[in-house]
């Protein structure tokens, strides 16, 4: 086999049977020692489903000088197939140790690695090295520089990369814009946009769903409306109607629904849970029907988070059997959780707001119940979806009588070294 006819024989290669015989004569003829044919090899392999990653690691491990490439190929192979960030860490190590030698697509793929880990302090080793080796000009690694300290919730060093930028790009600008956005940082993030030489949509909706989260309904659609005269998405409807519903003004929420459907914008599933939430929270059932059917219609009804904000509307609504009807399709702990407190509290369940928060891992976060007491028979019935064992929940404070019944329920899980305790916070009716 020669160099010319290795790209041809991968073009063609379609199971693992085949590659093992391309790798077979590689080795045969010696071509595995030419870096070039080894890159490729490493390449095809790591970006071939059929093909197992051992491959990728024995050839590479066969060569005695891999280029940057190399190198470059099996570190982002570590990251985003194997999603092994610290091993793709570990090898540049190995990679500094052999005193090869970086180039401009090194430190973007080993610095998306330390944002994956959340790791600042890896990050500034990092960029240091960056700097030694000439690469800080390159705006595609301050770019990913940018990225890693805003991920990393360190916005002055973020902003200073930014600031020391030579060239700035689209991408330069929305990813400082994005960390703002992250960090709640209202008043830099609006001097960052307007200093956008040109506003882009994502940028406009970034600042849509920070002004939601902050209660500033009024410039949230001052620039949904600026957006509209240029390039609109879907996440532009999406990221406003949100907004609307988040501060509580349903009426508007669905009155812009309506607009966007009118407009013909195809509809996905998160702007379908905000539209049941405010209808939720006006106790709409009527509207909630038909964004209900809409969402059998466009496949987005079997969507988790849509299942259980029906079900909170339908119990809020005194809709039990279609609450019910929902709750049979199947559904997880938190499916039975919400279930468990409609059916129990019926009337009472129309002052009362579910709140679960997700974090990495999955699980419930917390549940907030309003609307008076809460008798332990709501526990009992909670309690037999089960699921401790399995589903990550926050440690919190329970009544003396709801911790015997979590116990009693869910047995060894909750008695373990690893505790998983729901965490149930009561606001009286008057609040």
């Amino acid at each position: 086999m020669k160099v010319w006819t290795l790209d041809t024989a991968l073009q063609r290669c379609q199971w693992p049977r085949h590659f093992r015989e391309i790798l077979s004569q590689t080795i045969l003829t010696g071509l595995i020692s030419d870096p070039y044919a080894a890159s490729r090899l490493i390449n095809f392999s790591t970006r071939s489903a059929r093909v197992p990653f051992d491959y990728s690691l024995r050839i590479f491990n066969h060569l005695h000088n891999p280029n940057a490439f190399t190198w470059n190929t099996i570190m982002r192979a570590h990251f985003e197939l194997q999603n092994n960030p610290h091993q793709a860490l570990t090898l540049y190590k190995l990679f500094l140790a052999k005193h090869a030698k970086p180039d401009n697509y090194t430190y973007p793929i080993l610095l998306q690695c330390c944002a994956a880990r959340v790791s600042e302090f890896e990050g500034k080793e990092l960029h240091a090295h960056v700097v030694r080796f000439g690469f800080h000009q390159d705006v595609y690694v301050r770019n990913t520089l940018i990225n890693l300290y805003a991920i990393c919730g360190s916005m002055s060093s973020a902003r200073q990369v930014f600031e020391e930028s030579p060239v700035w790009d689209l991408v330069s600008w929305n990813t400082v814009l994005a960390g703002y956005v992250q960090a709640g940082n209202v008043e830099e993030a609006e001097r960052v946009y307007r200093g956008m030489p040109e506003r882009n949509t994502i940028a406009s909706n970034s600042m849509i769903v920070l002004f939601g989260r902050k209660g500033c309904v009024e410039k949230a659609r001052w620039i949904f409306d600026e957006v509209r005269g240029r390039d609109m998405d879907m996440v532009s409807w999406s990221a406003m109607v949100s907004c609307y519903e988040q501060n509580e003004m349903c009426e508007e929420a669905l009155v812009l629904f309506v607009e966007m459907k009118a407009s013909g914008v195809t509809v996905d599933e998160i702007v379908v849970v905000s539209v049941v939430s405010a209808c939720s929270r006006i106790l709409n059932a009527e509207m909630g029907r038909l964004v209900h059917g809409l969402a059998a219609k466009v496949g987005v009804e079997d969507y988790v988070n849509l299942k259980n904000a029906l079900i909170h509307l339908y119990s809020s609504c005194g809709e039990i059997v279609d609450a019910q009807r929902i709750f049979d399709d199947g559904g997880s702990l938190v499916d039975k959780l919400a279930h468990g407190l409609g059916m129990t509290r019926k009337g009472a369940w129309m002052a009362s707001r579910i709140r679960y928060l997700r974090f990495s891992g999955g699980g419930v976060v917390s549940i907030k119940v309003g609307g008076g007491s809460w008798q332990p028979s709501t526990f009992e019935r909670i309690c037999p979806a089960g699921g401790f064992g399995a589903v990550k929940l926050a440690m919190g404070a329970l009544t003396c009588w709801s911790l015997n019944l979590l116990e009693k329920h869910a047995g060894r899980a909750v008695k373990n070294s690893n505790r998983k305790i729901l965490h149930f916070e009561e606001t009286c009716a008057s609040q």
